[in-house]
């Protein structure tokens, strides 16, 4: 069944797969109620009732599914996490009548399901040059050198990458950094194993803890990790940056979209400020 608001009311349709005869009380007749959530007052069609006992929890369960809006939001691996759960708590605080489902994909998956309409919006570090696409920077964070506390490396607090030419360096591609990469490339020939890649920060702190080499990551993750056995050293060369980038289609987006993209920008914002 399928109901329809009045004409000149805000238009709001929704289904129930069920039988309302089969619901005791239920009169045949429809009552206008109304609901407020952040717009101010919604006007809902619910079903009437005869008699002292309502299914109230039917009732609002019917009114949430006439109110309730959703938001997909796909994240592709590496996206920072300290700004990106503040922007999650704005947008909680701020809309919370309207839920977050979290799609952890890769970013090509990310690209696939924005155009396939299976996402409404995507984070990722990786930037795209796609027609339909837009994709906008947000934050930027410098790379730095994970060490393990007695490993002998200059005594200076910055390095560059030239001066890790001795050591074996592990890195986590999901962090894109193009310049860094290259940099990393240019220091042994392609046949010795100078870079070990690994599947998270998680792996690469574990080997630098060790001792079997150094690391390569975001200073806040590495920041984060202090308690793990490394310390951090910064880098004197660069910029070496990863960028996180808040992507949708190009066509107008949805208010929930825009809403999102707006409380993203603040928070990015407030990041530089």
């Amino acid at each position: 069944m399928r109901l329809d608001m009045p004409s000149g009311w805000p238009r709001r349709q929704f289904s129930f797969n069920g039988n309302f005869d089969s619901i005791p009380g239920f009169n045949g007749n429809w009552e206008i109620s109304e609901s407020q959530d952040w717009r101010g007052f919604a006007h809902v069609a619910i079903p009437a009732f005869s008699g002292k006992r309502q299914p109230y929890s039917f009732v609002r369960a019917l009114m949430r599914n006439a109110t309730s809006r959703s938001f997909k939001l796909a994240i592709a691996p590496g996206v920072t996490s300290s700004r990106l759960s503040t922007l999650l708590a704005l947008q909680r605080v701020e809309e919370p009548d309207t839920a977050i489902r979290f799609f952890e994909v890769t970013s090509d998956e990310l690209v696939a399901g924005l155009r396939e309409g299976r996402y409404d919006a995507g984070m990722s570090l990786q930037d795209v040059s796609i027609p339909s696409l837009s994709s906008q920077p947000l934050w930027r964070e410098s790379m730095a050198i994970a060490v393990p506390p007695q490993f002998h490396l200059p005594s200076q607090a910055k390095l560059t990458i030239a001066e890790l030419r001795d050591y074996p360096v592990y890195r986590w591609p999901a962090e894109i950094c193009p310049l860094l990469d290259q940099r990393l490339s240019s220091l042994v020939p392609e046949d010795q194993q100078h870079i070990q890649y690994v599947t998270s920060f998680e792996l690469l702190a574990l080997w630098v803890a060790a001792g079997h080499g150094v690391g390569v990551s975001a200073q806040s993750r590495i920041q984060r990790a202090d308690g793990w056995g490394i310390a951090m050293r910064l880098l004197s060369d660069g910029p070496y940056e990863v960028v996180t980038h808040l992507q949708r289609l190009h066509q107008p987006a949805n208010s929930v979209v825009e809403r999102f993209e707006r409380r993203a920008l603040q928070v990015a914002g407030a990041d530089t400020a």
